[in-house]
C-alpha cells in the first residue's frame, strides 16, 4: 500500500481508537534509523528472533515518550463520550488493509481477516507468533514465508502505540506481488524497446528538457559517421555537423518542439548534415514531444531517417518536370519564370536590358518524314549545341516542343547586342550537318523581342516574340525578325478576321461562285470548278486570297471547306434536274491541305454525298501537290480510297510545289491542272514554254489528262491545242459566275451538245 494511503488507514484506527479511550501516536525515525534501509526479514518463528527491547523501554526507531494512554491519564480538551471498545474492535476486523496487531516483544496478539487472508494462516495458528521488525518506521519491503504457499514479498509499515498502558504495535501489509510482476513487465518492456531502438534502421534519441541526450541508439553512427557517446557527450555536437543554411531552421524546429504545450504534438523537419566523410546527407526527423500529467516536459523522443536517396529522385523529377528530356534545356514553364525574374530587374535597373528570341527550324517535318524521328532528334540535339556554342553562360535556351526554341538573352549593353547573338546563332545553325550519312542543311526563322517592351508580362513578351517569328517566315524563312508594334496591329488585325470568318461560315456570309472548264479542241462543256466569296459585312465582298492562307493556318478552312463541299453538290443536283447538259459535267471542289489531312475526312464526303444525291463519279476533288507531298504514305492511301468511291482527282496549281516523280506514279490521279502563272508566261521566254510542254508530257506519260488553268486569250488557246493539252479554263471562256447567273448561263447553252462559246466571240455577236 503507498505510504499515504496507510497513513490515512493508521489515522482512522488512531481516530477510532481515541474515541474508545485510546490514542494513537505516530513514532518517528530518528535521523540514524532513515539513512538506511532496512533488509528484508523473513516472518520469525521464535522468541530469539525478536529485536531487543530499546533501553529507553521504547519501540526501536520511535522517538521516546511517544504513547498511546488510556484516557484516565490523559488531558484532552475533547468533552465526547467515550466510544466503545466493540465499535473499536468491529472497525479493526473490517478494514480490508491487512493489519496486524504486536505486543513490546513483537509477538501476534491480533490480526484482522485481510491480514489472515494475505498470510494464509489461522487466527489461532498466528496467536503469540513472533514477527520481526526492521528498525524504522519508514515502510520497508519484506519476504514473509507462507506455510504450504510461495514467499509473499509484502511492504510493512509500522506505528507504536499503547494498549491498556503496555506499549505495542500496529503493523499494515501490502501485498507487493502484483507490482513486482508489473515492475518486472515493464523492465522487461523497456529492455525490449532498447533492444528495438538499438537494432532500428532509423537513429533514435530521447533528449531530456534541457537538452542533454539521455540515449542515441547505435544506429546514428551508420547515418553520420559518428558514434553514439558523441552526441551523449555533447549535446551541442549534432549543430556542428547541420548544414549552415539549415542550422537556423534546425534550431527553430528543436525550440518549438521543447516549447510545445499540446499533448501528442508530433513535428517533423527535412534538413542536410555532414556526414564525417563529408558527404552530404538528407535527414528527415521527427521529434515527439513527451509530457508529465501536470503538461511539464519529460523529453523529447526523436526518431531521423536517411533520405537522401528520395530527395535525390524528388529532385530528379523535379528536373524532369522543369527540364526537356530530348535535349536536357529548361522547358516553357522554367522558362517563363526566368523571363518573369528579367522583366522584373528590367523595371528596377535603367541599365539592364534584355532579349527573347523565338526560334523555329525550317521545314524541320521534311527530315522526320524523310530520315525519321531518330533522325529528327539527332538533329534536334545538334540544334541544341550549336545554341548553346552561341550564347553566354548567363543566357538561358529552352525547348518549348518539337523544332521550337526560346532563347532569353540578359544583361546585354545595349538592345542591338541581341542582333550579334542572333546572327552567331543563326550562322551556326546553318553550317552542314551529317546525320545517318545525309548531309543536311538546316535553316532557322527567328522573331526577336527587344527590352524595353513597357514592361510586359512575359507572357505578352513570349507573344510577340512568335508575332515576329511568323513575319520571319512569311518573309521566306531562314530570317530573323525584330518585333514592332505594326506586326502586333497586323498580328489583332488577322485574329479579328479569323473570329470574324468563324462567325461568317455561321452565318452565311460566304457563298460559292462557279467557273466552267471546256474541252479545248471542241469547246463543250466538261465541268465546274466552285469557287468561295466572303460578302463581309463592313469591308465588302472579299476574294479568296485575302482569307484562304489565314483560314488554313488557324483551322477555320475545316468548316469553310465542308460549307464549300456540300454547297457544290446541292448547285450541282439543282442543275442536272432542270437541264440535261448538267448531267455528263463534273464538279470541281478544292479541297485544302489541312482539310485533306483531317481525322474523318473520307467520312464528311460520303455524308455530303448521302445528303444531296450527288453521284460520286460527278464529283472531282483538286488537292495541292504539296498538301498530297506532307505525307506521301499516307496520301496515297486516301487517295485510293476516294477513288474507290468513283470520285475524280486532279493535282491543283501543278508546278508551283514539289513532287516526286515515283510517288506521282503511285497516285491514282485523273489529271493535272498547270497554275495560271505558267499559262500567263508561255509566250514571254521559252524557257516557261518548255516547262508547260514538260508538264503536259509528263501528265501524258503518267496517264493523265491536263487542265489549263487561267486561259485568257485566243493564242494561249491555240498554243495549248499545239500541245495536246485537253481542257481549259480562264477568262477567255467564262468569269466565275454566282449561283443566278450560272442558272442562266446553263439556260442558253445546247443541251445535247453545250458548246460554250468565248466571252469576245459572243461580245462581237
Amino acid at each position: 500500500m503507498p505510504p499515504l494511503l496507510s497513513d490515512l488507514l493508521l489515522v482512522l484506527l488512531g481516530a477510532t481508537l481515541a474515541l474508545g479511550g485510546w490514542r494513537l501516536i505516530r513514532g518517528r525515525p530518528s535521523p540514524a534509523d532513515s539513512a538506511a534501509p532496512a533488509p528484508l526479514a523473513p516472518l520469525p518463528t521464535s522468541d530469539e528472533d525478536l529485536p531487543p527491547a530499546h533501553p529507553s523501554g521504547t519501540m526501536p526507531g520511535t522517538t521516546p515518550g511517544t504513547t498511546l494512554e488510556p484516557p484516565a491519564t490523559q488531558q484532552t480538551e475533547r468533552n465526547d463520550a467515550p466510544a466503545s471498545p466493540l465499535a473499536v474492535e468491529a472497525l479493526f476486523q473490517e478494514l480490508p488493509q491487512p493489519l496486524l496487531l504486536l505486543n513490546a516483544a513483537g509477538r501476534i496478539q491480533q490480526a484482522n481477516p485481510a491480514a489472515l487472508a494475505l498470510l494464509g494462516e489461522s487466527a489461532k495458528a498466528l496467536q503469540s507468533r513472533s514477527f520481526a521488525l526492521p528498525e524504522t518506521d519508514a515502510p520497508v519491503a519484506l519476504v514473509l514465508s507462507r506455510p504450504g504457499l510461495p514467499p509473499l514479498e509484502v511492504e510493512a509499515h509500522r506505528s507504536q502505540l499503547t494498549w491498556h498502558g503496555q506499549p505495542g504495535w500496529l503493523v499494515s501489509l501490502q501485498d507487493l506481488t502484483e507490482r513486482t510482476v508489473l515492475r518486472r513487465t515493464l523492465d522487461d518492456t523497456a529492455a525490449r524497446l532498447h533492444v528495438i531502438a538499438d537494432h532500428a534502421c532509423s537513429w533514435e534519441c530521447w533528449i531530456l528538457p534541457h537538452g542533454a541526450y539521455a540515449h542515441v541508439s547505435p544506429s546514428c553512427e551508420r547515418i553520420t559517421g559518428y558514434e553514439a557517446q558523441q552526441f551523449l557527450d555533447d549535446p551541442l555536437f549534432i549543430q556542428g555537423i547541420v548544414e549552415e543554411e539549415d542550422l537556423q531552421a534546425w534550431k527553430d524546429f528543436m525550440h518549438a518542439s521543447a516549447t510545445s504545450a499540446t499533448r501528442g504534438d508530433i513535428l517533423h523537419l527535412d534538413y542536410r548534415l555532414r556526414r564525417k566523410n563529408g558527404r552530404q546527407v538528407w535527414i528527415s526527423q521527427t521529434n515527439c514531444p513527451v509530457h508529465a500529467r501536470d503538461g511539464s516536459l519529460l523529453g523529447l523522443r526523436t526518431s531521423a531517417q536517411d533520405i537522401t536517396a528520395r530527395k535525390q529522385m524528388e529532385l530528379e523529377l523535379r528536373r524532369q518536370t522543369l527540364h526537356d528530356q530530348l535535349t536536357g534545356l529548361p522547358n516553357r514553364a522554367l522558362f517563363l519564370d526566368r523571363l518573369e525574374h528579367a522583366r522584373l530587374r528590367a523595371s528596377r535597373r535603367s541599365d539592364y536590358f534584355f532579349a527573347l528570341c523565338f526560334l523555329d527550324l525550317d521545314r524541320f517535318k521534311t527530315i522526320n518524314d524523310s530520315l525519321g524521328h531518330t533522325a529528327g532528334d539527332k538533329v534536334l540535339v545538334e540544334v541544341t549545341r550549336r545554341i548553346l556554342d552561341s550564347i553566354r553562360t548567363l543566357d538561358t535556351v529552352s525547348r518549348f516542343g518539337g523544332d521550337e526554341y526560346a532563347i532569353l538573352l540578359e544583361e546585354l549593353v545595349s538592345p542591338r547586342g541581341a542582333v550579334q547573338i542572333v546572327k552567331r546563332i543563326r550562322q551556326l545553325i546553318s553550317e552542314p550537318l551529317v546525320v545517318n550519312d545525309s548531309e543536311l542543311r538546316i535553316t532557322a526563322s527567328m522573331g526577336v523581342v527587344l527590352s524595353p517592351m513597357d514592361n510586359l508580362p512575359a507572357e505578352m513578351l513570349l507573344r510577340n516574340a512568335n508575332i515576329a517569328l511568323h513575319a520571319a517566315k512569311e518573309q521566306g524563312r531562314d530570317c530573323f525578325k525584330v518585333f514592332t508594334n505594326k506586326m502586333l496591329d497586323q498580328a489583332v488585325m488577322l485574329m479579328t478576321m479569323e473570329q470574324e470568318m468563324r462567325r461568317g461560315v455561321q452565318g452565311d456570309e460566304f457563298f460559292l461562285v462557279f467557273q466552267p472548264f471546256v474541252h479545248l479542241h471542241t469547246s463543250e462543256l466538261v465541268g465546274f470548278e466552285a469557287l468561295v466569296r466572303w460578302r463581309h459585312p463592313t469591308r465588302g465582298l472579299m476574294p479568296p486570297g485575302a482569307f484562304i492562307a489565314l483560314a488554313e493556318e488557324t483551322g477555320a478552312i475545316i468548316d469553310l471547306g465542308s460549307m464549300v463541299l456540300h454547297k457544290a453538290c446541292a448547285a450541282w443536283v439543282a442543275w442536272a434536274e432542270q437541264w440535261p447538259a448538267v448531267r455528263n459535267t463534273l464538279m470541281s471542289v478544292n479541297i485544302s491541305g489541312r482539310q485533306f489531312s483531317q481525322f474523318g475526312f473520307l467520312d464528311s464526303i460520303r455524308t455530303v454525298l448521302e445528303k444531296t444525291g450527288m453521284p460520286p463519279e460527278r464529283l472531282k476533288l483538286e488537292i495541292t501537290e504539296t498538301a498530297i507531298m506532307e505525307d506521301a504514305e499516307s496520301s496515297a492511301e486516301k487517295l485510293s480510297r476516294i477513288k474507290e468511291m468513283g470520285i475524280a482527282l486532279s493535282i491543283d496549281d501543278f508546278g508551283t510545289g514539289y513532287s516526286s516523280m515515283s510517288y506521282l506514279q503511285r497516285f491514282p490521279l485523273d489529271n493535272l491542272k498547270i497554275d495560271l502563272s505558267f499559262i500567263r508566261l508561255m509566250h514571254v521566254s521559252q524557257e516557261n514554254m518548255e516547262i508547260v510542254r514538260a508538264i503536259i508530257n509528263l501528265a501524258h506519260t503518267l496517264g493523265m489528262e491536263v487542265v489549263a488553268e487561267g486561259v485568257e486569250d485566243a493564242s494561249q488557246r491555240r498554243t495549248l491545242q499545239e500541245l495536246n493539252c485537253e481542257y481549259a479554263q480562264g477568262y477567255f471562256y467564262a468569269r466565275p459566275m454566282p449561283d443566278d447567273e450560272m442558272r442562266a448561263f446553263l439556260a442558253g447553252l445546247d443541251q445535247e451538245h453545250p458548246v460554250v462559246t468565248p466571252l469576245a466571240l459572243a461580245a462581237a455577236d
